[in-house]
């Protein structure tokens, strides 16, 4: 039986919801990461769910629209409203706070042991990627990177960063000239190329795209892998459907989550997807000490709830 069709007819009984807006400072984000975590009470036990939305009125907006909503009797009853970001955003936010209290008031969790989770660290450099690399290996030897490509990066640059062997994902964001990407793939011949701008032989995947389960089964027909973001595609049923579909061709993606959304997310691909170059790490890199949390990180699919 696939997990959507064992969640989705969960019940759940909710009594009243509480939404928390706050603001993070969150390592390598720039800023102050807005957030909001919806609380969702019933039977004794609480149930979480995070909002990934970018800014600070987008969370208070989804604070407002929780005041006096009616929730669904099953897990799999909520409907996206409108095929919205934001909408994505807040219907992931509701299902997770709805799968984790229903988990919880069945006495039920997504496994029986504790996994090991795969992560791979992302980060940007705009210049020197390759020494940003190297002073987080030397404190935490092991560690693999999902580097964002940046369109300015010397030939010397790649080279650099390509004789540290550690580089699993290049992030394109669908940027950079075509004579970049041929120099980054002849540097990186086995590295997954995600959301390269040009269609190059080797390792490549989609994110930005991946919005509904018919744009994931067209990324596999072309050969490519797929990054699952929950909140992007605005359902953990979906992404959950996505996983099973893509097999070992599948990692997932974090869109900085803060709270229970990033516990949720590790625990769908420690579930299905555990040795995959996740982009799950800790958000705990300190700019003055480089550090990490060594891969793989322990992951309790035995936990009652979701995440």
């Amino acid at each position: 039986m696939k997990w959507t069709t064992r969640l989705a007819g969960l019940p759940v009984e909710v009594e009243r919801a509480r939404v928390e807006v706050r603001e993070v400072a969150v390592p390598g984000y720039g800023a102050l990461r807005p957030t909001s975590v919806l609380a969702l009470y019933g039977r004794g036990c609480t149930g979480h769910g995070e909002h990934v939305g970018w800014t600070r009125g987008v969370h208070d907006a989804f604070a407002a629209w929780c005041v006096g909503r009616t929730w669904p009797l099953t897990v799999g009853e909520l409907a996206l409203d409108t095929p919205t970001e934001d909408a994505r955003h807040r219907r992931a936010a509701v299902e997770g706070a709805l799968l984790d209290l229903a988990l919880q008031q069945a006495g039920l969790s997504l496994g029986v042991a504790k996994m090991p989770l795969r992560y791979a660290l992302s980060f940007e450099a705009t210049r020197a990627p390759a020494a940003r690399a190297r002073a987080i290996l030397s404190q935490t030897p092991g560690t693999r990177f999902k580097v964002d490509v940046h369109p300015g990066w010397a030939a010397a640059e790649l080279d650099e960063l390509a004789q540290l062997d550690c580089v699993d994902i290049l992030d394109g964001k669908s940027r950079g000239a075509r004579a970049l990407w041929h120099r980054i793939r002849d540097r990186f011949p086995e590295a997954i190329l995600e959301d390269a701008p040009v269609s190059l032989p080797g390792p490549h995947a989609l994110d930005q795209a991946l919005l509904v389960l018919d744009d994931v089964r067209c990324a596999l027909d072309d050969g490519a892998l797929v990054n699952i973001k929950a909140p992007r595609m605005g359902s953990w049923l979906v992404a959950l459907e996505a996983l099973e579909l893509a097999g070992t061709r599948a990692y997932v993606g974090g869109m900085f989550e803060v709270g229970p959304g990033r516990e949720q997310a590790r625990s769908i691909a420690a579930l299905l997807c555990p040795d995959a170059p996740n982009d799950l790490a800790p958000l705990d890199v300190d700019p003055t000490r480089a550090a990490v949390t060594p891969t793989p990180l322990e992951i309790a699919l035995d936990r009652v709830g979701f995440g």
